[in-house]
């Protein structure tokens, strides 16, 4: 088993910017406003959050799916992020084909599924295997669905 290296990671404080890109998920119907957004290898996140390990665990590990997709394993790409982001849509839109919930949809997200169940395990990146989100299943995720 190969994991992926240690990606080096900037944690960037903007406010500003995690509403502004709210914007886009309200258009889907989301509830609340996104709490961070990663471009890149960088994690933008409110000044609230910027001591939440657990978020910004949960963002460092969608940064190493996204190096997945770029040809040196360490940095995003382009054409890395446009990949990423192609399966993250099939995926949702997919899901929501499934059920009438954004919320369900977007959590049965494969890479939300790993990012979700591995969040709070901090130690989880140093022993992170690649292609590790292609074993979760969207059809399973909402059958088994159950609110909090």
């Amino acid at each position: 088993m190969n994991t992926v290296p240690i990606i080096k990671i900037d944690i960037i404080i903007k406010d500003w910017f995690v509403r502004f890109c709210s914007f886009f998920p309200e258009l889907l119907g989301a509830q609340r406003r996104l709490d961070e957004i990663t471009f890149g290898n960088n994690i933008f996140i409110p000044k609230k959050h910027k001591d939440n390990k657990r978020l910004i665990n949960h963002a460092s590990i969608h940064i190493h799916q996204r190096c997945e997709f770029s040809p040196s394993g360490e940095k995003t790409t382009i054409r890395g992020n446009m990949e990423f982001l192609f399966i993250f849509a099939k995926d949702y839109l997919y899901a929501r084909t499934k059920t009438k919930s954004h919320r369900i949809a977007y959590e049965s997200i494969r890479f939300e599924q790993e990012a979700y169940v591995e969040q709070d395990k901090y130690d989880y990146l140093e022993r992170r295997v690649p292609g590790v989100w292609k074993l979760y299943s969207i059809d399973d995720f909402i059958k088994n669905y159950k609110e909090i």
